[in-house]
């Protein structure tokens, strides 16, 4: 069972990168700093959120983050910009491959739910945004790592027990789950559930 488990990820790993260069070579998206809607949702702000982009301060990536640079992070439904923290700052350069691996699992949830968009509410958070929000000194948020989400037209409870699901059956990384009664928080990290 390991075995199989380790080839389901080896392939999701290939299958998300062929997409990530297919779309690298048929040309980078321009991205602005308006809200990104993907598929024409409803974003959940209609507020346009300043992006401080440059220059990088490693100060704002804590030292329990793994570090995975990376220029962007973004798949066919996902874009770097609906992960930036809500104060402004960007999400940093050495944690941006975090995000991109957050995103793939994204997509894996996003399709056992029927395609249904997904609206990310939080991703990376700066120290002082995390601080701001009453997050914990070792957020995952804080590397890139997490995203606090809701799906379209599901409650946040039958998303809960899809991530559940998927988690284990291996589909998906057996992070964390944040139970909230309106809206998920789901990360890359070490196995745990709580609920908010």
């Amino acid at each position: 069972m390991r075995y199989a488990t380790d080839f389901l990820h080896i392939m999701k790993t290939l299958f998300f990168g062929v997409l990530a260069g297919l779309a690298f070579l048929i040309g980078k998206r321009q991205v602005t700093e308006e809200p990104d809607t993907p598929d024409n949702t409803t974003p959940v702000q209609d507020t346009v959120v300043t992006v401080i982009d440059e220059p990088q301060n490693d100060s704002l990536i804590p030292e329990f983050c793994p570090l995975n640079p990376a220029n962007n992070a973004f798949s066919i439904h996902f874009r770097l910009n609906e992960f930036h923290s809500k104060d402004g700052i960007a999400v940093p350069v050495p944690v941006r491959g975090n995000v991109q691996e957050l995103i793939q699992e994204l997509e894996i949830i996003r399709a056992y739910f029927g395609g249904r968009p997904i609206i990310i509410t939080s991703g990376y958070r700066s120290p002082t945004h995390n601080a701001l929000v009453g997050g914990t000194s070792d957020s995952k948020h804080l590397c890139g790592m997490a995203a606090d989400f809701i799906i379209q037209d599901i409650p946040a409870g039958v998303v809960q027990e899809g991530l559940e699901y998927l988690i284990s059956t291996g589909e998906i990384h057996p992070g964390g789950l944040g139970k909230y009664s309106s809206f998920t928080h789901y990360d890359i990290g070490e196995r745990r559930t709580w609920y908010g």
